[in-house]
């Protein structure tokens, strides 16, 4: 079954939140990547996913810092969010860096949402550190 039939299948429905948003860019470096992490997350642990040229990559957050298992490279990102329950930064490789939008729940205008699949399917099988 694809997405959009099963979707359908169990009812979406459009809903309302408040959420606040803030345009965000910083170079291509990873130091200016963290830079912005510790500004808009300061200690506040978080997710991250990292869309590659050749691969997806999952790494922690902790106090400002990526966390990862495997080396990072970020000339070969294309993408990442980095997100918790309630803020999330979602960027994207343009010309000269990386542009997107800092968000938080709870404060801000009311904005319409449609509380839908991720774009990441498949099931977890197993991780490295148990989580």
């Amino acid at each position: 079954m694809r997405g959009l039939q099963l979707a359908k299948q169990i009812g979406l429905t459009l809903d309302r939140c408040k959420t606040a948003f803030e345009p965000i860019n910083c170079d291509g470096s990873l130091q200016s990547v963290e830079a912005l992490i510790k500004d808009k997350f300061g200690a506040r642990d978080a997710s991250m996913i990292i869309w590659q040229i050749h691969k997806l990559s999952w790494c922690r957050v902790l106090d400002g810092r990526i966390d990862s298992t495997e080396e990072l490279n970020v000339d070969h990102w294309l993408e990442f969010r980095v997100f918790n329950a309630d803020e999330e930064i979602h960027a994207k490789r343009s010309t000269n860096g990386f542009n997107g939008r800092y968000a938080v729940d709870g404060l801000g205008a009311e904005n319409d949402f449609v509380d839908s699949f991720s774009r990441l399917w498949g099931e977890k099988v197993s991780a490295s550190d148990g989580c």
